[in-house]
C-alpha cells in the first residue's frame, strides 16, 4: 500500500511542469505515479529504461480558475498496468492559494476517501494531486436537472454527507491554524477573501484575466471588479471594506432571522408562519456542507435505465456551514437558473 494514500501529510517532492503549449509534461507525470500509484506497474513494466517510451495516454478533461484536470489511462499500445486503470491528475491553479486552503481542502478529501463518500485520494505532489476517475460516471446534464426521479438520489447523498462528523485538524499541521474544528466556514472564508482582496487585489485581477483568456466565462464579473479596485486607487473608497461591511450586515442578519424563527417555531402548527419558522430553523443548523454544489460537481452513475450512484466530487470550499447552504447554492447556479426559469415559466 502506498504511503501517499488517504494520507494529506506525506507529499511526494515532484511537481508537474508544462510544456510551451501549457500541457503537462508527460515525463513528470510518469515518475510522480511511478511514485504514488506503484501497483499500476508490473514487473516487466518495472524493467522500462527510464527513457521514452513513457506508457501513458492523456486526455485533458477541463481548465478553470483553480484547477486543470487531466485523465491519465495507460497507452493502449503498451501493456504497463493492469488492466483498465486510470486516474486523475488535478493541477492547482496558479495563484489558487490566495482564495483556497489546499491544507484544509486534502484534510477533508483524505477523510471523505477513507470513508467512501468521495473518490479515492491516492496522494498528493507539490502542485497537485493523484484522485480516482469514476469510470462510468457523468456530471449532471441540462435534461438530468429537471429529471425529479433524480432528485431523491441526489439529496440523498448530499444528506449523507451533511451528518459526516469532520475534524479539520485531524491531521495536525495539515490544516492551517486558522481553520476551526467545526466551526461555520462561510464567514471565516468571505472575511478572508475580503483582506486577500485589499492585500493583494492587482494579482487576484492577473489570476483572473489568465482564467478569462483560457475560457472561463465571467468577463463580465472581471470587469466589475476591476473598476471597483480602480475606484480603490482613486477615491480611497476600497472594495474590501465595502465587501466586509456587507459580510457583517448578511451575518447578522442570517442570525437575528434563526432567533427570531426559534422563537416563533414554539407556536402552535396552526397559527400563521410556523411551518416557515420551523424551516428556518432547519435551514440554520450547522453541518458539514460542499459549499460549491453546482451541477458539474454532481456524478452520476446509472445502469442504463436509473441512476444507480450519485458521488459529490471537488472539495475545494467544503466545510460546516448552514446546511440550506447547499441547497441554494446548487439551485442558483447558472444552469440550475437557466433550466428552472424555462420548466417554471408558465408558473411564474
Amino acid at each position: 500500500m502506498s504511503i501517499y494514500l488517504n494520507n494529506p501529510r506525506e507529499k511526494l517532492s515532484k511537481s508537474i511542469g508544462l510544456n510551451t503549449d501549457g500541457s503537462p509534461l508527460l515525463s513528470d507525470i510518469e515518475i510522480i505515479l511511478r511514485a504514488i500509484m506503484p501497483h499500476w506497474w508490473n514487473s516487466a513494466a518495472d524493467k522500462l529504461p527510464p527513457a521514452p517510451p513513457l506508457a501513458l495516454d492523456i486526455v485533458t478533461i477541463s481548465g478553470g480558475l483553480t484547477n486543470k484536470l487531466y485523465l491519465i489511462k495507460k497507452n493502449k499500445d503498451i501493456s504497463c498496468f493492469d488492466k483498465d486503470h486510470a486516474v486523475i491528475i488535478r493541477l492547482y491553479g496558479a495563484g489558487t492559494d490566495l482564495i483556497i486552503d489546499r491544507k484544509v481542502e486534502n484534510c477533508v478529501f483524505a477523510q471523505l476517501s477513507t470513508r467512501g463518500i468521495g473518490p479515492t485520494f491516492f496522494g498528493l505532489f507539490q502542485n497537485g494531486r493523484v484522485e480516482e476517475f469514476l469510470i462510468e460516471s457523468s456530471v449532471i446534464s441540462t435534461e438530468g436537472m429537471v429529471d425529479h426521479s433524480l432528485y431523491p438520489v441526489v439529496a440523498a447523498c448530499v444528506s449523507k454527507l451533511h451528518v459526516q462528523s469532520m475534524d479539520m485538524k485531524l491531521f495536525n499541521d495539515a490544516a492551517s491554524e486558522s481553520s476551526g474544528n467545526q466551526e461555520e466556514v462561510l464567514w471565516s472564508t468571505l472575511y478572508r477573501f475580503c483582506t486577500v482582496l485589499e492585500e493583494r487585489g492587482p494579482e487576484i485581477m492577473d489570476v483572473m484575466d489568465k482564467s478569462c483568456a483560457s475560457g472561463i466565462n465571467g468577463a463580465a464579473l472581471i470587469d466589475w471588479m476591476k473598476s471597483m479596485v480602480q475606484v480603490e486607487q482613486t477615491s480611497g473608497d476600497k472594495l474590501a471594506n465595502i465587501l466586509r461591511m456587507e459580510t457583517d450586515w448578511l451575518n447578522a442578519e442570517i442570525k437575528r432571522s434563526a432567533e427570531v424563527a426559534s422563537k416563533a417555531k414554539e407556536t402552535s402548527e396552526s397559527d400563521d408562519g410556523y411551518w416557515y419558522n420551523l424551516g428556518v430553523v432547519a435551514a440554520s443548523d450547522i453541518m458539514f456542507c460542499h459549499n460549491d454544489l453546482l451541477a458539474g460537481n454532481i456524478m452520476l452513475q446509472s445502469d442504463g435505465e436509473a441512476a444507480t450512484k450519485v458521488t459529490l466530487i471537488d472539495y475545494e470550499y467544503a466545510g460546516y456551514n448552514c446546511c440550506a447552504y447547499d441547497v441554494a447554492n446548487h439551485f442558483c447556479g447558472k444552469r440550475s437558473c437557466e433550466v428552472f426559469l424555462l420548466e417554471w415559466s408558465s408558473v411564474i
